[in-house]
C-alpha cells in the first residue's frame, strides 16, 4: 500500500490499507498505520469529508499535518487549517484561516501563534475593519511600534499609551509622530520634548 501511494496509485492503495485492517489489538500500530493512510487516500482522492473525520479521530499529530499540506495543495482551506488546528500547528492554522478570511478563527488562536507575520496580517485587516483597539493589541504582538503609535493617536485618542510605548521603545519615528500630534493640540511644551526626542533638534527650536 505505502508503494503505491508512493506511485500515485491511490485507488489501489486505498484498497491495500482497507484490507489490511485487522481489528485485533495485538496489531494496533499496524491497523493505526492503515487508518493513516485511508485517511490520506480519502483525501487526495476527492472523499475528503472521510479522509478528514479519519484524521481528526487519530492519535497522532503529524497525520494532521500531512492531511493538512494535502488539503491546502487542493485549495481545500478551511478543512486544511482545522486539521492545523487539531494537530496544534498554531501558526500554520492561522496562517490558512487568514487565506479564507475567517479573522473569528484567527482572532480566537492569536493567543498560541508566535509568528509576527500573522499578528501584522491580523492587525491590517482590524484596522480596514475600523475595529481599532483589536488592531493596535495585533500591533503590539507584531512587535509593529510605529503602526501601533499611529493608531493609538489617529484613532483611539490616546496619547498616553503611544508615549509609553515611545519610552519603552525609544521608536524615533513614533515621537515624531507623538511630537506632531501635540503641536496639533497647541500644547507646544510636550511637542518639543518629543521632538528633542526624536533628534528633530532644529524644528524644537
Amino acid at each position: 500500500a505505502i508503494q503505491l501511494e508512493f506511485t500515485g496509485d491511490y485507488v489501489n492503495a486505498l484498497a491495500h490499507y482497507e484490507k489490511g485492517m485487522t481489528g485485533d489489538n495485538k496489531y494496533l500500530d499496524h491497523d493505526d498505520a492503515c487508518l493513516a493512510g485511508i485517511a490520506r487516500m480519502s483525501i487526495r482522492m476527492g472523499d475528503i469529508r472521510r479522509g478528514v473525520n479519519q484524521a481528526i479521530r487519530h492519535t497522532n499529530r503529524i497525520l494532521k499535518k500531512d492531511c493538512g499540506v494535502i488539503l491546502e495543495s487542493m485549495k481545500q482551506f478551511s478543512e486544511a487549517a482545522q486539521l492545523y488546528e487539531k494537530g496544534q500547528y498554531y501558526d500554520k492554522a492561522a496562517s490558512v484561516y487568514i487565506r479564507c478570511k475567517n479573522w473569528a478563527k484567527v482572532g480566537e488562536l492569536l493567543p498560541h501563534v508566535t509568528s509576527p507575520k500573522i499578528h501584522l496580517q491580523y492587525a491590517k485587516a482590524k484596522e480596514a475593519d475600523g475595529r481599532y483597539k483589536e488592531a493596535a493589541m495585533a500591533y503590539e504582538n507584531a512587535k509593529d511600534w510605529d503602526n501601533m503609535i499611529r493608531i493609538q493617536l489617529d484613532h483611539l485618542s490616546n496619547p498616553e499609551e503611544a508615549v509609553r510605548i515611545i519610552r519603552e521603545t525609544q521608536s524615533i519615528d513614533g515621537a515624531k509622530m507623538v511630537a506632531r500630534f501635540f503641536l496639533h493640540l497647541g500644547d507646544y511644551g510636550s511637542a518639543i520634548q518629543f521632538l528633542v526626542m526624536s533628534k528633530c533638534n532644529d524644528e524644537a527650536f
